[in-house]
C-alpha cells in the first residue's frame, strides 16, 4: 500500500529543501525531503524506487569549498549507501551555479566508483541552478520550468526515457484496474461484495483449491489480463515511445551463449531460491529424479540406457563429449484446467534431459526424423542447459509421492504450453492406411 517516492531531495538548507520539494510536488509527483546532516546517514528506505535525486553539490562545510573533492566524496558515499542493485534507473540532478564542477564530479565517480558498483551509475548527471527555480533568499518559486528542463535532459536518452515512461504507465494501468474492480464490486449484492468478487476472480483464474492455497498468486493471475489490456491499449500521449529505438545498432550484433541464456531464463524460468519457493506439484515445476526410480516402467534398464537409447539417438551431437555431463530431471506437465481445478488423481511428469552447453555458440539440434522437443538455452542456477523431452517418456504419480520431489525451478507458462502441446500432439497423431501411385 505504501509505495516509495520517485523523487528525493537532499539539501542542508531547510529553506531551499522545502522550496525545491514544493516545486517538484507542484508538478504532480510525490517527493521525499531529506535534511542533510553530516552526523546522520541518509535513510536508504526512501531510495528503493527513486527515479530522480536532487542533491546540492556542496553538502560539506562550504567554508572549505575550494576542495571540491570533499564534496564529491560525500556524494559518492551517499549514493553508495542508498542505491541498491534492484533499484533501477535514476537521474542525478546536482544543484550548483558552477556547472563545470559537475563534469569534475562525474569524472571523480567514473574513475572507480561506477566501475566497482555499476548499478549506482545514473542515466545522467544534470547540473541545474537553484536560482532558476526558487529565490535563494526567500525560497519562493520563480518562473523556471523544472519539469521541462528534466524532460529535456532525459530526451537525450530516449530508450531509457521510454523505459521510465513504461514504469509510469504500469502504475497508471494498475490504478485503472483497481477502479475496474471496485466498480464491478459495487454492482454485486451484499455487504462483502469486494472480497466476494476477488474470490470469484481468483477461482475462475486458477480454480477454488488453488485460490484457497495461494490467494495472492490467484488474484494476481486474475488481474494480470486486465492490467495487460490497459497497458497495451493506452495511447502514447507524450510521444516518448516514438524515439525508443533511436541509436539501436543495425544490424543487431550476435548474442553470446551467456547472453542468450540470460534473456531466455528471464523470460521462461523461475528459479528456486529463498524468496520464491516452488512446489514440486506446481505446473511447470522442474524436479530432480527420486533415487529409487524404477526405469522398467519406461522399458529401460537404468538412467544410462535412457541417455544412450533415447537422448543420443535424437540429437545431432558427438555423444562422447557430452554423455557424462547430461543430467536427467522431470517436468510437471498436464492440462491447465486440471492444474487449476486441482483434479485428484495421477499427476504427469515428462522426463527431461538437461543438455550442457554445446561447444561454440551453437544450440543443440534434433535429428530430422526426431519427434522430441528441445528448449532454448536456459539456466536454473547450475549452468546453461537445454531441456530435451521425448514425448513418449511421461510418467504419472500420485500427489503424495510427487510432493516429495525436489523442485529445482519452474518453466513459465509460455514455454510450458509449447512443451505440453508437443507431448499432447505426439500422443494424438493420426495414422491411416494409405496407397499411393508412384510415378
Amino acid at each position: 500500500m505504501f509505495t516509495p517516492p520517485r523523487f528525493v531531495v537532499i539539501d542542508d538548507d531547510l529553506n531551499h529543501l522545502d522550496a525545491i520539494v514544493t516545486t517538484v510536488q507542484s508538478l504532480g509527483s510525490v517527493c521525499a525531503r531529506v535534511h542533510y546532516k553530516p552526523e546522520q546517514d541518509v535513510p536508504k528506505e526512501l531510495f528503493t524506487a527513486v527515479r530522480a535525486i536532487f542533491i546540492d553539490l556542496q553538502l560539506q562545510d562550504r567554508s572549505a569549498s575550494s576542495d571540491f573533492n570533499r564534496h564529491f566524496a560525500e556524494i559518492q558515499r551517499i549514493l553508495g549507501n542508498v542505491i541498491q542493485p534492484t533499484g533501477g534507473p535514476y537521474i542525478l540532478v546536482v544543484w550548483t551555479d558552477k556547472p563545470e564542477r559537475v563534469s569534475e564530479l562525474q569524472a571523480y565517480l567514473e574513475k572507480k566508483f561506477f566501475v566497482d558498483k555499476p548499478y549506482t551509475k545514473p542515466i545522467a548527471i544534470v547540473p541545474l541552478s537553484k536560482s532558476d527555480y526558487i529565490s535563494i533568499e526567500t525560497g519562493e518559486q520563480t518562473a523556471g520550468n523544472l519539469l521541462e528542463d528534466i524532460r529535456t535532459h532525459l530526451s537525450a536518452q530516449p530508450a531509457m526515457n521510454a523505459l521510465v515512461q513504461w514504469e509510469a504507465e504500469v502504475l497508471g494501468a494498475a490504478t485503472r484496474v483497481l477502479a475496474d474492480v471496485t466498480t464491478l464490486a459495487a454492482e454485486l449484492d451484499g455487504e462483502a461484495s469486494l472480497p466476494t468478487l476477488l474470490k470469484r476472480l481468483a477461482a475462475e483464474a486458477v480454480g477454488n483449491a488453488n485460490a484457497a492455497d495461494d490467494p495472492r498468486a490467484s488474484v494476481q493471475a486474475a488481474l494480470l489480463p486486465l492490467l495487460q489490456d490497459h497497458l497495451q491499449n493506452a495511447p502514447d500521449t507524450n510521444g516518448e515511445w516514438g524515439r525508443a529505438f533511436e541509436s539501436a545498432t543495425e544490424p543487431a550484433p550476435p548474442l553470446s551463449k551467456a547472453q542468450v541464456s540470460l534473456l531466455n531464463t528471464k523470460l521462461h524460468v523461475t528459479k528456486q531460491d529463498e524468496v520464491r519457493l516452488i512446489s514440486a506439484l506446481a505446473w511447470g515445476a522442474v524436479c530432480g529424479l527420486e533415487a529409487d526410480i524404477d526405469w522398467s516402467e519406461f522399458g529401460l534398464a537404468d538412467e544410462a540406457s535412457f541417455k544412450e537409447q533415447v537422448v543420443a539417438k535424437n540429437l545431432k551431437i558427438e555423444w562422447a563429449k557430452y554423455k557424462d555431463k547430461v543430467k536427467v530431471a522431470q517436468i510437471r506437465i498436464g492440462a491447465a484446467c486440471d492444474y487449476a481445478q486441482k483434479t485428484t488423481g495421477p499427476i504427469p511428469y515428462a522426463l527431461a534431459a538437461l543438455l550442457p552447453v554445446r561447444e561454440g555458440d551453437r544450440a543443440h539440434e534434433l535429428t530430422p526424423k526426431s519427434t522430441a522437443w528441445i528448449s532454448p538455452e536456459l539456466d536454473l542456477g547450475g549452468g546453461i542447459v537445454q531441456f530435451f523431452v521425448q514425448p513418449r517418456f511421461v510418467r504419472v504419480r500420485g500427489e503424495g509421492a510427487a510432493a516429495k520431489f525436489k523442485a529445482l525451478g519452474r518453466i513459465k507458462e509460455q514455454l510450458l504450453l509449447e512443451l505440453v502441446e508437443a507431448v499432447g500432439h505426439h500422443s494424438s497423431r493420426p495414422g491411416i492406411v494409405r496407397f499411393q501411385v508412384k510415378g
